[in-house]
């Protein structure tokens, strides 16, 4: 699964990438949480989108199908070399 792939971006990166979520697929997070997710290390792509839809007051284990569109736009995004 792509989610195994461990996150080593920066915050600023991972930020911006949030920033897409919320336009793309309306989960925008408060700044506090948005920051708090971004300064998390060690997390794969699948732990942010869990991350993101609880943090925007969803249950992840109930938003099966969000948390697998969110993990492969986070995945795409980290794989690309150019700004979200």
């Amino acid at each position: 699964m792509g989610g195994a792939q461990v996150v080593e971006q920066s915050p600023d990166k991972l930020f911006d990438i949030l920033g897409v979520l919320c336009v793309e697929y309306g989960f925008c997070l408060p700044e506090p949480e948005a920051w708090e997710i971004c300064n998390m290390k060690g997390l794969n792509p699948l732990e942010i989108a869990r991350a993101v839809i609880k943090a925007d007051g969803g249950d992840p284990d109930y938003n099966a199908q969000h948390v697998t569109l969110l993990e492969k736009k986070i995945s795409q995004l980290l794989n690309s070399q150019t700004e979200p």
